[in-house]
Formats: C-alpha cells, sequence, structure tokens
C-alpha cells in the first residue's frame, strides 16, 4: 500500500498551476452537487477543545468522487495569526485505507472564499 502526501507548498504548487477560472469552476460544481442535496453523505462536524485550538473533525462522501475527513484546529483566541491549520484524508473507496494524506489549509482558505464570493452564493 502507498500513501500520497502532500505538503503545504505540494498543494500550492499544483493550485498554481490551475487557471483561477477552472478552480472556480471546480468549486461550483461541488457546490451545486452539494446543494442538490442527493448522492453525499456530510454528517454533523465533531469538534474537541484543546488548551489552545478547537479541532474539527468533517467527514464526508461524494458518490463517485470519494469519502474524505477534513480536520480544522481554529484558535480559541483572537490574537492568533496563524490562520487555521488543515488537513484531510482520502479513503480508498475498495479497501476503506486511508490513500492520501494532504495539507488542506490553502484548499480551505479557497473553498471559504469561494462560498463567500457572490457570484457563487446564487447557486446554494
Amino acid at each position: 500500500m502507498s500513501l500520497l502526501i502532500l505538503s503545504a507548498q505540494d498543494v500550492n504548487t499544483i493550485t498554481a498551476t490551475l487557471p483561477s477560472a477552472e478552480l472556480e469552476a471546480l468549486m461550483a460544481s461541488v457546490f451545486r452537487r452539494l446543494s442538490s442535496g442527493s448522492h453525499y453523505a456530510s454528517p454533523q462536524r465533531t469538534s474537541i477543545t484543546m488548551s489552545h485550538h478547537t479541532a474539527l473533525f468533517m467527514p464526508s462522501r461524494i458518490e463517485d468522487i470519494g469519502t474524505a475527513i477534513k480536520v480544522v484546529s481554529v484558535p480559541t483566541s483572537a490574537d492568533d495569526k496563524r490562520g487555521l491549520p488543515a488537513s484531510t484524508i482520502f479513503l480508498d473507496e475498495e479497501s476503506g485505507r486511508v490513500e492520501a494524506i494532504l495539507n488542506a489549509s490553502a484548499l480551505t482558505a479557497l473553498r471559504t472564499a469561494a462560498g463567500m464570493d457572490s457570484s457563487h452564493i446564487c447557486i446554494f
């Protein structure tokens, strides 16, 4: 079994090669699929409070795309300017094994921006 690990630099390199219009179209496609209310599972997030962060565990599965869980740590102090540490773990659909782990901090920021962009809000 091989495990793909993508660092923050790896993710930045990959996303930098994609035209912004392509990233926007991808986000819009996912948002449309989620707003359709079918072919996906997205249970309530679970949180665990730590001394300096609240860790959020967000599992999801989109049919024909895959199953993953994103872990985001939200600082408990408003003075913490380090950003939101985030990782996503992808599961192999056949075996259930962890297939990949990626640093999702930049992707989380892209997704948040796309969700707040007024051109995407209309698709919900």
